[in-house]
């Protein structure tokens, strides 16, 4: 009679460990792709907190600029132009504009260079004077009475003080511009 062919214990016992180990890489696999799924999550409000900070900073920082820039005008800045307009307006611009039309139109020509190509609305708002509230502009509303921007906006304020012991408001909103 032919003998059967039994398996022998060790034998058995190397499949068993082959099984086992297998079992083990498909866990470590899966755990680590839970792993890299989390971060991925995790990670993501970060961003948008990023960007958000990013937006406030557009604002700071373009106002800053804006009113630090020379002009064109004499070597004056703009923050300059602005405070001779709030008082004397003795300052004469090429083309014959006083400071207060000269910075109304430079800061028309400034936003439409940098804004709108990237399509973002602004609000510049010059409060003082009667003759600094005609500076005030925006992409909303009419260029003649200029709208705050609708929704969520990002915006800086800077005061600008004058000889007069007066001071001049300047605020620029940014906001995205919805599509047209």
């Amino acid at each position: 009679m032919p003998k059967k062919h039994t398996a022998s214990p060790r034998v058995f016992q190397e499949q068993r460990a082959q099984m086992e180990i297998m079992g083990l890489t498909i866990i470590i696999l899966l755990v680590s792709i839970g792993i890299l799924f989390a971060i991925g999550i995790i990670s993501k409000p970060t961003e948008d907190i990023k960007r958000g900070y990013e937006q406030k900073q557009l604002a700071v920082n373009f106002l800053t600029t804006l009113l630090d820039t020379t002009s064109g005008c004499q070597l004056n800045t703009f923050r300059q132009l602005l405070m001779d307009c709030a008082t004397d307006r003795i300052v004469t611009c090429p083309g014959g504009l006083d400071s207060c039309s000269y910075a109304k139109t430079s800061f028309r020509t400034i936003f439409s260079r940098t804004l709108d190509p990237i399509r973002k609305g602004y609000y510049l708002s010059v409060d003082g004077p009667q003759a600094v509230k005609s500076i005030t502009q925006g992409s909303f509303g009419t260029s003649a009475t200029p709208t705050p921007c609708p929704g969520e906006r990002d915006q800086a304020t800077q005061p600008i003080p004058t000889l007069g012991g007066g001071t001049i408001i300047t605020r620029l909103e940014i906001c995205d511009r919805p599509p047209q």
